[in-house]
């Protein structure tokens, strides 16, 4: 039996393996920055349409004057000995006096940072020593800063990588490395920040805080943070949840005889700020089928799962080609041969009632898949023992409870997850029964029989 992935029950951890913010709502493990002037400025954090927008506007000089987000307190340290950060950000203004930027940060008591991984820009009116654009690694004393170009009015997807296996620090834009690795990488706690501030900061001058008026504004289309490395279950279940900025080529081999791909991505629609997600998948090779062509709308952001179908004279391997555009979320893909189709269904908005599906095998071994969506509790962080609502939830049934599977919103960070049970059933009548909590999406229910 396979499950996808899995990952240990939040309540019980404090280190998320993967965190994933698209901005459809507002997260309650992030810890919202409105300081100083920014206070009084209702417009300064727009959160739930899909993206972050955050601004600066008119800071004053007699005060720190912050916007942005953060993690609760410094999560990650040497026990994650890897971890990795990206964002698709769009800067929309000028730098403005003070620093802005994202990454990994942080500071001792002080003042000075202590570790930190990050892109960070600032600027300081009449003194170029101080007004810069740079990616910067430091661990205690030891420090590495390398020159880069923040481009503004244009999306861009940044990533930070630190690897203490390897001791070093790396960094990318739009999937390209912007520098050498820097052979440093801190192993000190720290946490994830994304800011505008009025602040310069300098390790011989301490912070200079800066007034002006105007606005320093920035988009996030999402932030993803992950401690773990992700690899493909069996060769049939490759779970990848990441979000697809650029072509991407997969070899995987399919079996003889018929097999269906199931891609399943969340797409969204930025408009005014970007052209709404699109994917299309395709397959190369020998049995290849049709392109698939997924689009996000402005509804809401929509779970989908296309099937590519394959009808392969021997086992070979073919090529899977993902062309986007904007940046749609691919959680995964799934390879289920078959030679009859039992049951499918699509696309079963805000489930409400149990459902129970029944279907009659001829004794070969069944392949059941049901993509859901489900949230986690409102207010649900990881460090937040409150008795909490029942988050968004499906159980998975087949056979009265013989074989059953859950999918948990507060395991799953308001994603996607893909279920797949594959089991030898004897011949005749069975059932598969879905129970949700708090009305789950089901993008794709699908049944199918291999003798």
């Amino acid at each position: 039996m396979l499950t996808g992935l899995s990952v240990a029950p939040l309540l019980a951890q404090q280190v998320l393996p993967l965190k994933v913010d698209d901005f459809n709502y507002e997260r309650s493990w992030w810890f919202y920055h409105r300081d100083g002037s920014v206070a009084a400025d209702k417009g300064a954090i727009e959160n739930g349409r899909g993206f972050l927008k955050i601004r600066l506007k008119n800071p004053v000089n007699s005060e720190e004057c912050n916007v942005g987000i953060s993690d609760a307190q410094p999560l990650y340290s040497k026990h994650q000995r890897y971890l990795e950060m990206e964002a698709r950000i769009k800067l929309l203004t000028p730098m403005q006096a003070g620093s802005r930027g994202w990454g990994f940060w942080k500071t001792a008591r002080n003042g000075k940072a202590d570790y930190l991984a990050w892109f960070m820009q600032q600027y300081l009116p009449g003194h170029k020593d101080f007004s810069w654009s740079r990616v910067g690694t430091i661990s205690k004393r030891q420090a590495s800063f390398q020159p880069v170009s923040l481009e503004e009015n244009r999306w861009h997807t940044y990533r930070v990588v630190r690897d203490l296996d390897m001791k070093e620090t790396r960094y990318f834009v739009d999937g390209e490395p912007v520098t050498a690795p820097a052979r440093l990488a801190p192993s000190g706690r720290m946490a994830f920040h994304l800011w505008i501030d009025n602040q310069v900061y300098s390790r011989s001058r301490g912070i200079q805080r800066q007034g002006w008026q105007g606005e320093s504004a920035m988009l996030v289309d999402y932030v993803t943070i992950r401690s773990e490395r992700y690899q493909p279950d069996d060769g049939k279940y490759f779970p990848l949840y990441r979000h697809i900025y650029k072509e991407h080529l997969w070899d995987i081999r399919l079996p003889a005889g018929k097999s269906a791909l199931i891609v399943t991505a969340t797409l969204e629609d930025l408009t005014p700020y970007d052209r709404p997600d699109r994917l299309e998948i395709q397959t190369i090779g020998a049995g290849a089928s049709r392109g698939r062509m997924m689009t996000g709308t402005k509804a809401k952001p929509q779970v989908q799962s296309a099937v590519l179908n394959a009808d392969m004279a021997k086992a070979a391997a073919v090529r899977v080609k993902a062309t986007p555009q904007s940046a749609p979320f691919l959680e995964s893909l799934t390879v289920v041969a078959y030679d009859s189709l039992l049951y499918s269904a699509r696309d079963i908005s805000g489930m409400e009632r149990e459902k129970v599906i029944s279907f009659d095998s001829m004794g070969g071994e069944v392949t059941v898949v049901v993509v859901a969506l489900t949230r986690e509790a409102a207010g649900w962080s990881p460090f937040n023992k409150k008795t909490l609502p029942a988050a968004q939830g499906l159980q998975i049934e087949l056979d009265r409870g013989q074989y059953t599977e859950t999918v948990d919103g507060n395991q799953q960070f308001g994603l996607s997850k893909t279920v797949i049970m594959r089991e030898r059933l004897k011949a005749g009548r069975h059932f598969l029964r879905l129970t949700p909590r708090e009305k789950p999406d089901i993008a794709l229910i699908w049944i199918s029989e291999k003798k």
